[in-house]
């Protein structure tokens, strides 16, 4: 996984060296630091399975990581999404999650559910 997105990303850089590239290693699991120490993105797309905490403790600071939002408490809304996103953004200590939640609230919810996770 790490070889083949390294090689993509060193491609693109080469073509367009001011590209921000965002890896999405969903389901990286325990290499999730080697995926991000080794393939040259910019950001990480975090999935739902990563702990936050882990990645606050172990990723590197200045790099961006978006997601980590649970797709159920999307589809639930609500309280559940409110606290989901509140808990993210608390381990995380920055607002890094909006561009992901922007992108799944457009396709799944209505708009007035972002605008409240948007005053947390």
């Amino acid at each position: 996984m790490i070889a083949p997105n390294a090689e993509i990303i060193a491609r693109l850089k080469a073509v367009h060296p001011d590209l921000p590239i965002i890896g999405f290693p969903k389901g990286a699991g325990a290499k999730l630091l080697a995926y991000a120490r080794e393939t040259g993105a910019d950001a990480i797309g975090l999935d739902e399975t990563v702990d936050p905490v882990w990645a606050h403790e172990n990723l590197p600071n200045d790099l961006p990581l978006q997601g980590n939002l649970d797709p159920l408490a999307l589809i639930a809304g609500g309280e559940a999404l409110e606290q989901s996103v509140r808990h993210i953004l608390q381990v995380l200590k920055i607002a890094r999650i909006f561009s992901i939640l922007v992108t799944a609230f457009y396709r799944t919810r209505p708009l007035n559910m972002l605008k409240s996770c948007l005053h947390l």
